[in-house]
């Protein structure tokens, strides 16, 4: 806790609640970005033409991205603190998510499609090494970026949560605060 912690227990209480309240919407926020893709999975595949193994592909990308996030993003959040590393993690998965939805759009901007384009060659000769075909092209090579990126942002949720918390909370509280935390994610997910 830092140099403005309440110096009365009422308003310590009543400061730890307001904090375990917004850790949690916080935290339970995340999910609007994480769950949002599988409902729409057999729209994106019918519209852009994708097979079952290219949009497992995108799939598996967010959880590489996440995965790689967290070994990282924990650091981070050591090293420029819990708040910082907190709102780049929202905003920066916010915007994957929004760049995601017009991925086919920005695959045909110059630069950018050139960049997709190259990744998606390198995803497909990665496939055919292990006898799998595909016919990739720029937007998926941009949706697998995106859904990494997005990933990744989405890993720097966690992280600083649990140090808030731990800052924030006695350790004879931790064990109930966490778990009141760890409901966030599925009544985010539910609600997303």
């Amino acid at each position: 806790m830092g140099a403005t912690t309440p110096k009365h227990p009422d308003d310590l209480a009543s400061a730890r609640r307001w904090t375990l309240f917004a850790l949690w919407t916080t935290y339970g926020s995340f999910y609007f970005c994480r769950v949002n893709i599988g409902p729409a999975v057999l729209s994106i595949r019918h519209d852009l033409g994708l097979s079952a193994m290219e949009i497992g592909l995108v799939l598996g990308s967010v959880k590489l991205g996440y995965a790689t996030g967290q070994l990282i993003n924990g650091q981070l959040t050591e090293r420029f603190g819990p708040r910082r590393i907190l709102g780049i993690g929202m905003v920066g998965s916010a915007i994957a998510t929004l760049l995601f939805a017009a991925a086919p759009w920005l695959a045909g901007v110059p630069i950018i499609g050139d960049l997709a384009g190259g990744l998606a060659s390198a995803v497909s000769a990665v496939g055919r090494s292990v006898g799998v075909e595909s016919n990739t092209g720029a937007t998926l090579g941009l949706m697998i970026a995106l859904a990494f990126t997005n990933g990744w942002f989405q890993a720097g949720g966690w992280p600083p949560c649990v140090k808030i918390a731990g800052n924030w909370f006695p350790v004879a509280q931790r064990g109930r605060t966490m778990g009141i935390l760890g409901t966030s994610y599925t009544v985010g997910s539910g609600i997303a």
